[in-house]
């Protein structure tokens, strides 16, 4: 049986965030461009309340919603394996209250959380709260969050760009201070557990020299390493002033090189229907593009699909069907829409009960974490 592989690109694993411009206020509207955290409850299995050994934070999102609705929570089920590792993630519940919530960290940071090894659970489950947040209204550690971390860019992004330079006293008043000599951390040196990402925002003022005073660590996930790092970073920086300037950041965030492999691989014969599909039809005439799950890729997981379809005579593919995905359900849903768009080539009878698994990998030596990209020119 064939088996299909989908490589991703890797993007940058840790990035320089620029400061954002100074706010706009909008007219109000019957929407609200609005932020959306998400709070992990309790975990509660059928052994029992397992032992968190760490709850991955997903990262926030941004939306439109109606005003005055309340996004109702989140709930998936999981299993724990002998590891502590998270398996078999599926949503109990999709929500969407007065508009779209946009939910995409959600399977992701549950796979990449961790309990204690050695106390395998099933059929447990998890419910996240939705916090709903006017950009207007959204605390600037929110509006860090959102920016620093990797995330689908809302069409609003720069009016949640110029919410967080509101709060960033005079630094980038005019025309903003020039780096001329920008100092980085060795953030492959810094600890991460595969899949978790952590951000951080040094504050600090520039002297009339445009040497940095006064560096403090103002936003954290809470990595202490990664915090005094960039703030080292920052105190050896210098940059080209025209005065005195107060309220400077430098956001920074960290994600692990090294892929999260996805959990061992389930036997595909199972699956497969009495009467099979004919070897000699299983070959492709037609593959999409092979797009792995990009909220995944952002924390370098990686997992895989188990498909079961049917084919025309004429290669046309329908009655997919998706039997197994691992570690959460949002690979079997890549799976399904790359099984569904592809063509077989045409046969005399076609074939029923045609099984293929599809392996999401992120490839060999370009995982995530390559390194921190030369930061973008100031924004004035």
């Amino acid at each position: 049986m064939p088996i299909l592989t989908v490589l991703a690109v890797a993007a940058t694993a840790q990035s320089f965030v620029p400061p954002a411009p100074p706010v706009v206020t909008a007219s109000p509207t019957v929407s609200a461009q609005t932020l959306f955290d998400f709070r992990p409850g309790a975990v509660r299995c059928d052994g029992g309340t397992p032992a968190a050994v760490a709850i991955a934070r997903p990262t926030p999102s941004a939306g439109t919603l109606a005003w005055g609705s309340v996004p109702a929570p989140v709930r998936f089920s999981f299993s724990i394996d002998n590891d502590g590792r998270v398996w078999g993630i599926k949503p109990d519940q999709r929500v969407m209250a007065g508009g779209y919530v946009p939910m995409p960290d959600l399977q992701p940071a549950l796979a990449a959380s961790r309990f204690a090894a050695g106390a395998p659970q099933a059929r447990c489950s998890i419910q996240f709260d939705v916090d709903a947040i006017p950009l207007a209204d959204a605390p600037v550690s929110l509006v860090r969050r959102y920016l620093i971390l990797p995330h689908d860019a809302a069409y609003f992004e720069n009016d949640i760009r110029k919410r967080a330079r509101a709060a960033d006293g005079d630094c980038y008043q005019g025309t903003g201070p020039a780096p001329l000599l920008r100092a980085y951390p060795d953030l492959e040196a810094i600890p991460q557990a595969p899949g978790t990402l952590s951000m951080t925002v040094a504050g600090f003022d520039l002297n009339s020299r445009g040497k940095p005073v006064r560096v403090r660590t103002i936003e954290s996930d809470g990595n202490a390493a990664l915090d005094g790092a960039v703030r080292k970073a920052a105190t050896e920086s210098r940059f080209k002033t025209d005065r005195a300037r107060a309220g400077c950041v430098m956001p920074m965030f960290r994600r692990q090189r090294i892929p999260l492999a996805a959990p061992a691989d389930t036997p595909v014969d199972g699956f497969r229907n009495a009467e099979g599909c004919p070897p000699e039809d299983a070959k492709w005439a037609y593959l999409p593009t092979l797009t792995f799950p990009e909220p995944f890729r952002r924390r370098g997981i990686e997992g895989w699909a188990i498909v079961r379809y049917d084919v025309a005579p004429w290669g046309q593919v329908g009655n997919v069907t998706v039997v197994a995905s691992e570690p959460a359900a949002a690979f079997g849903d890549q799976a399904r829409q790359i099984i569904s768009n592809a063509r077989r080539v045409p046969s005399t009878l076609g074939a029923a009960g045609c099984v293929e698994r599809v392996r999401f990998k992120l490839p060999e030596g370009d995982e995530p974490g390559e390194g921190a990209p030369p930061p973008p020119p100031p924004i004035h």
